[in-house]
């Protein structure tokens, strides 16, 4: 890091990260300005110091004029949506803040607003953008590092599991219209999401291997779902009028969320949404004795996370587990009696020889 003067006052010349930063010193005093060089080489080699830039932006203007191409680029149009949607509560806040300035203690007088209209879910979900907009900026090099990467999610309550029992799916069934029906028994017995199922093609099913091919707009990867009897004598009975699987008057159904909720209405099932069939999905496998780790790579989850909330419907493991200990004890108990009763015997034999 090279000092210099420029006419009164003293300067630094460097580079970081490949880029090359020149700026004043605001001093004229040789011996401060040594002081402030060798502050800053510290932090610089803490990956503490975040004023390296030569021009500084505001969060509102780096997520209108960069942020957003790359949004545009990489990210689902459903993401994006939900994103716009964060960033107006976000920038209201931050948007005037240079990047620099958003600091762990503005995240936490943040969080304490938001948490008096929203759950913590919701504001851990703002907060994990606000994240990923500043590494965002780290790697384009407007600023050092991340001055919020430290900052901690709030603890949020389990996850919801509503599942319908076998008696309410039946009568769901049977109120269904049958483009409907189809749409959930297929739902029920893959675990697919509405947006998977609904974008499904003639061409995504495998009948010679038994499996369904998913383009997963969530994550945009590739997956396989296995068809069990029930979902491939589902499949073979719709009309084959469109390139898409499940249609209504030879159209591709857009959306059920209007029928759904009627056909709930008519079977008396109240707070249950069409992602709870999801649940009821994974809830029946664990049920079923399936074990965790298989339910979550059938729903396409790559850490048992997301599964944990079904543990509680399958407490035999448990209950195997706390027998296995009684069965030890048990077992530890017959060996120390039958030690004892060898020592008394053997005693016994001793005190009759003598």
């Amino acid at each position: 890091m090279r000092l210099f003067k420029r006419g009164k006052y003293w300067w630094i010349d460097f580079s970081y990260r490949g880029k090359r930063y020149r700026y004043s010193l605001k001093t004229t005093r040789r011996d401060l300005a040594e002081k402030i060089r060798a502050d800053i080489e510290v932090k610089l080699f803490k990956g503490e110091f975040f004023g390296i830039v030569e021009k500084d932006t505001t969060l509102r203007d780096f997520v209108e004029n960069v942020y957003s191409n790359y949004m545009a680029a990489h990210k689902t149009q459903k993401t994006r949506e939900t994103d716009r949607y964060r960033l107006k509560f976000l920038l209201p806040f931050f948007g005037s803040l240079k990047l620099s300035e958003i600091t762990p203690q503005r995240v936490e007088i943040y969080k304490n607003a938001r948490l008096q209209f929203v759950k913590p879910s919701t504001v851990n979900r703002e907060i994990a953008l606000l994240k990923a907009i500043l590494n965002f900026a780290v790697k384009q090099g407007i600023i050092g590092v991340n001055p919020i990467k430290d900052v901690e999610k709030m603890k949020e309550p389990p996850g919801r599991v509503r599942y319908l029992k076998p008696e309410e799916l039946a009568k769901l069934l049977k109120v269904s219209p049958p483009y409907l029906r189809a749409i959930i028994q297929v739902a029920v017995f893959t675990g697919l999401r509405k947006s998977d199922l609904l974008s499904l093609k003639w061409d995504d099913i495998d009948w010679k291997n038994n499996v369904i091919k998913v383009h997963v707009k969530k994550t945009n990867e590739l997956r396989f779902i296995p068809m069990s009897d029930i979902v491939k004598e589902v499949l073979k009975n719709l009309p084959r009028d469109s390139e898409y699987v499940f249609t209504y008057r030879g159209k591709p159904i857009k959306d059920i969320k209007k029928s759904f909720r009627t056909a709930c209405m008519k079977a008396g099932i109240t707070d249950f949404r069409f992602h709870d069939l999801r649940h009821t999905f994974a809830s029946y496998l664990v049920m079923n004795g399936v074990n965790l780790r298989t339910v979550a790579e059938l729903m396409g989850h790559k850490t048992l996370r997301m599964v944990q909330r079904y543990s509680h419907l399958s407490p035999e493991h448990l209950k195997t587990a706390v027998e296995k200990i009684g069965t030890i004890l048990t077992q530890k108990s017959v060996q120390e009696d039958q030690r004892a009763s060898n020592i008394e015997e053997y005693q016994e034999k001793k005190e009759t020889k003598e």
